[in-house]
């Protein structure tokens, strides 16, 4: 994945950082009751970061790790869960595992909690509307963003 990253610094100067990013994953789904899911993902990424796309010689590298947790709770209480309303929870939480000074000096990276409510259309297809509460963690301080947002999810 390519990321790049728009800001300002405490001057007030208009600020770049490219970030090219690898990463390997486990992802496992169990039913927990009833219809109920919960999926898992654990990450593991690679992160080669650039100070400004000017100064290429001025990049490091970092590593960072992953956990995602997703509940999805049908409204109807099937057996199957094929068709409905459902209701999903979900949190992600990053933390610098190698070279934290670099990126934000703290062993917390980020934190992302999510709820909302989708309608599933068929076994494939599901769209949802929900509200992502995401705290980035600075050298100093940190950011809150609350944001809304429509997904629209297809599965193979």
């Amino acid at each position: 994945a390519y990321i790049a990253t728009y800001g300002r610094d405490a001057a007030g100067e208009k600020t770049f950082r490219p970030e090219s990013r690898t990463w390997e994953q486990f992802t496992f789904t169990n039913k927990i009751f009833g219809s109920t899911q919960l999926s898992n993902r654990f990450r593991l990424e690679q992160r080669y970061m650039g100070e400004s796309a000017e100064d290429a010689n001025n990049s490091y590298f970092s590593q960072r790790l992953r956990y995602f947790i997703r509940g999805v709770v049908p409204f109807k209480k099937d057996s199957v869960f094929s068709k409905g309303v459902f209701l999903a929870l979900q949190n992600e939480v990053f933390v610098n595992i190698q070279n934290k000074e670099k990126v934000n000096n703290h062993f917390f990276d980020q934190n992302r909690a999510y709820i909302a409510v989708g309608y599933r259309i068929n076994k494939k297809v599901d769209i949802e509307a929900g509200y992502m509460n995401q705290y980035t963690k600075a050298i100093t301080g940190g950011t809150t963003n609350n944001i809304l947002q429509v997904v629209l999810y297809t599965r193979l």
